[in-house]
């Protein structure tokens, strides 16, 4: 949200990732970026779950894709919304965000 305050090119950057027609297969550089992000979200998740700190009840697959539908849909509505907030309503933004993560990944 701050840089994309700051930097345009940075908001329209990551639009980019969400254009219907945009080419997503393995040899794409969209689909190589978003499998980088799932992998990296995979590790994550893994070790939340070692350290207990990330809930334990769902098949760790379903957990992750979850958790990223999630952040892709949150990543998708800040880039569209940006403009129509100010700059309390989008640290506010954040901080919800954020906490829906938590309390979608928290131990019971």
């Amino acid at each position: 949200m701050v840089l994309g305050q700051r930097e345009v090119w940075f908001t329209d950057l990551g639009r980019l990732f969400y254009l219907a027609d945009a080419p997503s297969g393995e040899g794409s550089a969209l689909g190589r970026a978003l499998a980088g992000v799932d992998e990296w979200l995979e590790q994550a998740l893994a070790a939340g779950r070692a350290s207990r700190a990330v809930r334990d009840d769902l098949p760790t697959s379903l957990q992750r894709q979850l958790t990223f539908a999630v952040l892709r849909a949150m990543d998708d509505w800040s880039l569209q919304h940006m403009e129509d907030l100010d700059t309390q309503q989008r640290l506010r933004l954040v901080e919800a965000q954020l906490g829906t993560i938590r309390r979608l990944l928290a131990p019971e």
